[in-house]
C-alpha cells in the first residue's frame, strides 16, 4: 500500500495494512520506523510481523499466500546463515501441509 513515507501514509497503512514494505539504499530508517508504529497503536493495531513457522503456517490457513522474508546483513557468512535459517524455516512450514 502506498509508496514513500508520511503521515498521511502511515495512517493509511495502519487503517487498512498490516505492514510497511519501505524499499530503500538509505542505511537506516529508525525515524521513519517510530511514527509508523505510533499510527499503529493509536489504531489499536500490531503489524504482526513473524518468521515463526506455527505463525506462518497460521497465515496461510487465513490466506496468506506469499510471505516475503529479509536478509538484513551484507556479510556474506551472516547472509549464509540466514538463508539455512529461512530453510528450516521452508521445511517447518511446507511440511505441515
Amino acid at each position: 500500500m502506498g509508496g514513500g513515507h508520511g503521515p498521511v501514509l502511515f495512517d493509511a497503512i495502519a487503517r487498512y495494512a498490516d505492514g510497511w514494505m519501505p524499499i530503500t539504499g538509505r542505511t537506516s530508517i529508525a525515524d521513519r520506523l517510530a511514527p509508523l508504529q505510533a499510527r499503529f497503536e493509536a489504531a489499536g493495531r500490531d503489524p504482526g510481523c513473524t518468521t515463526d513457522p506455527d505463525g506462518l503456517i497460521n497465515l496461510g490457513r487465513e490466506g496468506v499466500g506469499r510471505v516475503l522474508l529479509t536478509i538484513w546483513r551484507e556479510d556474506r557468512d551472516e547472509i549464509l546463515r540466514n538463508l539455512d535459517a529461512f530453510e528450516h524455516i521452508k521445511d517447518a512450514v511446507y511440511g505441515s501441509r
